[in-house]
């Protein structure tokens, strides 16, 4: 097994289209650098040199490396390589075909409900998923929760009744 195995041809994707309904949360002048079978992508900061991890499932955008060469050394880790190329999750679907524009994804998110453990991975088209999934994230992110008034001030729970 290699990264190509791993990953899906991106350079043939528009990337505009892929990053328009995460704007909000990625900064500007990020080129890709792979994108996984699951639908996560390695980024560029073209700026800073820094490589970047976007987890669409998760919504959250993670520095990876500070540059490029650490993130070579960081691709040589095995546990890194199953942690962030969703190894467990894929492991069933490895030696499926891959159509050009698709990735595997859950039908339903965790956050909505679906589970890794329980819902299988699905071949859904690469900018459906982004745009579904960027847009999720940026609604979820504009929720205000309140905090329970019941809470004790310093506890991050509220007290059971």
């Amino acid at each position: 097994m290699n990264l190509n195995d791993l990953t899906i041809r991106s350079e043939n994707l528009d990337t505009e289209r892929l990053t328009r309904n995460w704007r909000w949360l990625l900064p500007a002048g990020l080129e890709f650098l792979m994108i996984t079978r699951c639908a996560d992508a390695f980024l560029l900061d073209s700026g800073s040199g820094r490589v970047l991890f976007l987890d669409a499932q998760d919504g959250e955008l993670e520095l990876i490396a500070d540059d490029f060469n650490q993130f070579k050394a960081l691709l040589g880790d095995p546990d890194f390589v199953t942690d962030y190329f969703s190894l467990g999750l894929l492991a069933p679907a490895l030696d499926d075909p891959m159509p050009e524009g698709a990735v595997f994804a859950l039908a339903t998110p965790p956050v909505l409900g679906g589970s890794p453990e329980t819902d299988p991975l699905e071949l859904v088209d690469i900018y459906e998923y982004f745009d579904r999934m960027g847009t999720l994230w940026q609604q979820l992110s504009q929720i205000d929760i309140e905090p329970d008034s019941d809470a004790d001030p310093g506890s991050d729970t509220a007290e059971p009744t």
